[in-house]
């Protein structure tokens, strides 16, 4: 009798582990995104390529051939007193510490949350990036991007929509 009590007690224990996300490798954990610059947060509004839906930007290089992306997609080559174009080189990031991501949805849709529009989750063997969108049959008014920054890690990156 104290046998089968035992057993229960631990499949009940196992059980309960299971149900809170515990006990298993594909647990997700929420991430806090790392604070960003008042100067960072403001270069990053705006228009995007509509190229690109995402960005999981590792380096130095790559956030400079971004950066170029947009300033082109902007015109600033040809009008670079728009306020929207910044300056030619890039916000600077710590990429020795940070990973910069974002959504673009560009004029094709709008988040669902604009207080929140992006979570980021961890799980054993990836990050996680989570958004909710609208999408719209006629173009928006403004565009939607959002993007934050992830401390440094190795695993991968996955980008999915809310379902």
């Amino acid at each position: 009798m104290l046998l089968l009590l035992k057993r229960s007690l631990l499949f009940i224990a196992t059980v309960v582990l299971m149900a809170c996300g515990g006990g298993g490798d594909d647990a997700t954990v929420p991430i806090a995104m790392v604070p960003q610059s008042e100067q960072l947060q403001a270069s990053l509004k705006g228009p995007w390529p509509d190229s690109r839906l995402y960005y999981a930007v590792i380096d130095a290089q790559m956030w400079a051939s971004i950066w170029e992306e947009r300033r082109l997609f902007l015109g600033c080559t040809d009008n670079p007193s728009q306020s929207v174009c910044g300056t030619v080189a890039p916000p600077t990031i710590d990429f020795s510490s940070v990973i910069l991501i974002g959504v673009n949805l560009g004029r094709k849709g709008l988040f669902t949350n604009r207080e929140n529009p992006i979570e980021v989750f961890k799980t054993s063997s990836e990050i996680i990036v989570e958004y909710g969108y609208i999408g719209l049959d006629a173009p928006a008014q403004e565009a939607s991007s959002a993007f934050g920054l992830l401390p440094r890690t190795a695993l991968s990156i996955t980008f999915r929509a809310k379902p």
